[in-house]
């Protein structure tokens, strides 16, 4: 049986609600789906992309993932007080659940920015920013969904100000194939998670009525976040985006914290 890693989170829903019964789920936050992809414990997983562009796994499948164009509304950045970077905290404290959004956010404040900050990797997943009083914190997900509307400082949507600076969308996730998976596999399995992801976005309202409060959010605000601010379809902007992030990537000097 074909065993793919996958996120427990609210955005994914659309690509894994059609997913074929002999394709078996497993599931854990982003950061883990490397290490099973590198064991080869799956066969594919919802990889994030600076895992995929760092050497995890063997190349993307099919032209679906986790995207953008603009404000994406759980990968978050939370800081003391609105104000300009310059007027952050220069201590940061990164969401443990996902390389990509760190990669991201290091972009950002190194190379958008001009700061200099200093790094430290949360305890856990999805990290209380009240905790923190004098430092930027990091939270993805439905955690960030969560904390968001308790917080009462500023709060940077990092797939804006990927948008203001680059002008092009941002992609967080894609389908990445296990090191040795054969080719037919790979052929086979790309169709098959995109005809997945195709039926599974058709049904994007009633997934958000059926799986939002399950994950703690109000049927209205799921459906806004998966009907307008989660991109599914990896496109031509989409893949100008991924490679700007690579390239930006490489001038910080890939993964540090």
């Amino acid at each position: 049986m074909t065993v793919l890693g996958v996120v427990p989170y609210l955005n994914a829903v659309p690509l894994l609600a059609e997913l074929p019964r002999e394709l078996a789920q497993k599931g854990a936050d982003p950061a883990v789906l490397a290490r099973w992809l590198r064991e080869g414990s799956v066969d594919a997983a919802l990889l994030p992309v600076a895992e995929g562009l760092s050497g995890a796994g063997d190349g993307f499948l099919g032209h679906f993932g986790i995207a953008c164009d603009g404000h994406v509304e759980s990968v978050l950045a939370f800081v003391p007080h609105e104000g300009p970077p310059s007027s952050w905290p220069r201590h940061v404290v990164l969401d443990p659940a996902s390389r990509t959004s760190v990669a991201l956010l290091r972009v950002l404040l190194e190379r958008a920015y001009g700061l200099t900050p200093t790094y430290v990797t949360a305890d856990v997943p999805g990290p209380d920013p009240a905790a923190h009083p004098d430092a930027v914190v990091l939270a993805i997900g439905d955690r960030a969904l969560h904390r968001a509307a308790a917080w009462r400082g500023g709060i940077v949507d990092l797939g804006a100000a990927w948008k203001a600076w680059t002008g092009l969308p941002f992609v967080f996730a894609r389908w990445t194939a296990r090191r040795g998976l054969p080719a037919a596999d790979r052929g086979t399995l790309a169709r098959a998670l995109d005809a997945a992801a195709e039926r599974g976005i058709l049904r994007t309202d009633e997934l958000a009525q059926r799986h939002g409060p399950a994950h703690g959010i109000e049927v209205g605000a799921a459906r806004r976040y998966l009907g307008r601010s989660i991109r599914f379809r990896i496109g031509p902007a989409e893949e100008a985006g991924l490679a700007r992030f690579a390239e930006e990537l490489g001038r910080i000097g890939g993964p540090r914290p």
